[in-house]
């Protein structure tokens, strides 16, 4: 199933109609007609997580990044905590478009910056 096929469905779903969605997103009616026809294929992130929202769904699943592997389920307040903060939606707009091998990379570095310091005392005196 297409990206554009996804929104048409989720929208059917919901009951909404082409304008309901271009409106709630802040784009037109147009635009959506576009997505769900797959004339416009390169969607905006923030149009992917507006969506994504919008049908109470996560922005993974509406654009089938993870279609082949087991969804993760995010609650809606994690969801909303993102879509508040403009840092926090900026990082999630960065993460989608790593690789595997960049995503490895990054979870190294945060976990080598985020473990607690050794107590002074615990440390080897590598004299």
């Amino acid at each position: 199933m297409t990206v554009g096929e996804r929104i048409k469905h989720y929208r059917s779903k919901s009951g909404l109609t082409q304008l309901d969605v271009a409106n709630a997103i802040g784009t037109t009616k147009q635009a959506i007609y576009k997505y769900e026809n797959n004339i416009v294929t390169n969607i905006p992130t923030e149009k992917i997580m507006a969506l994504a929202n919008l049908f109470g769904i996560s922005p993974v699943e509406l654009a089938g990044w993870e279609e082949n592997k087991k969804p993760v389920a995010a609650s809606d307040e994690l969801w909303a905590a993102i879509c508040a903060d403009e840092r926090k939606l900026r990082f999630a707009q960065y993460i989608i478009t790593l690789s595997d091998d960049d995503l490895d990379r990054i979870e190294r570095l945060l976990d080598a910056a985020l473990l607690p310091p050794i107590p002074e005392s615990d440390q080897v005196d590598r004299d």
